[in-house]
This record gives structure tokens, C-alpha cells and sequence, in this order.
């Protein structure tokens, strides 16, 4: 199975006003990373996976890794789609 390069995993629009600095926290789940096998099942490989933040794919701000120590099957209704994001205020001047 060919497996694209980037995927989108969640995102959130955030406003600020002149000086204000918010901090963004996303809850990735492990089922995000499931891809649908040639057996139609739906597995994540083990291995190492990078994690990127920024405006779009060709700004990237921040980047991360974690990895999945063993290949894991999920069924479809246990899926979750995008991840969830927090969106905290820190400053405002």
C-alpha cells in the first residue's frame, strides 16, 4: 500500500490581537496513524512517525517524532479523525 508523505491530522484556526502570544495543544490519537491494509484492516505500523506544526506543509514551525513499538489493528468505528486541539491565552498587552 502506497502511503502519502504528509498527512493532515488537525488543525485550528487561531486569531490573535497585536502582542497576544495563545498556546495550541493537539491530542493525537494513535488510530489517526491507521491506514487500511491489503487484508482491508485497518493497522498502524511500528516505527518511528514525525509530527509537524506551522501555517501549511511548506511552513513548518515545529516538528516532533514518536514511535509506535509494536503494529497495532484497530476496527473502523474505534477511528478517531482529526485530533483535538486546545487553545490557551498566555499574554495579552
Amino acid at each position: 500500500m502506497v502511503r502519502p508523505n504528509i498527512e493532515l491530522l488537525g488543525f485550528v484556526r487561531v486569531q490573535l490581537k497585536a502582542q497576544e502570544t495563545k498556546k495550541v495543544a493537539f491530542t493525537v490519537q494513535p488510530s489517526q496513524l491507521a491506514y487500511l491494509n491489503d487484508d482491508m484492516k485497518w493497522v498502524i505500523d511500528q516505527g518511528d512517525y514525525q509530527f509537524s506544526i506551522g501555517h501549511s506543509a511548506g511552513a513548518i514551525k515545529l516538528s516532533g517524532a514518536a514511535t509506535i513499538r509494536k503494529t497495532r489493528y484497530f476496527e473502523e468505528r474505534d477511528r478517531v479523525l482529526f485530533a483535538q486541539a486546545a487553545v490557551t491565552a498566555l499574554t495579552a498587552k
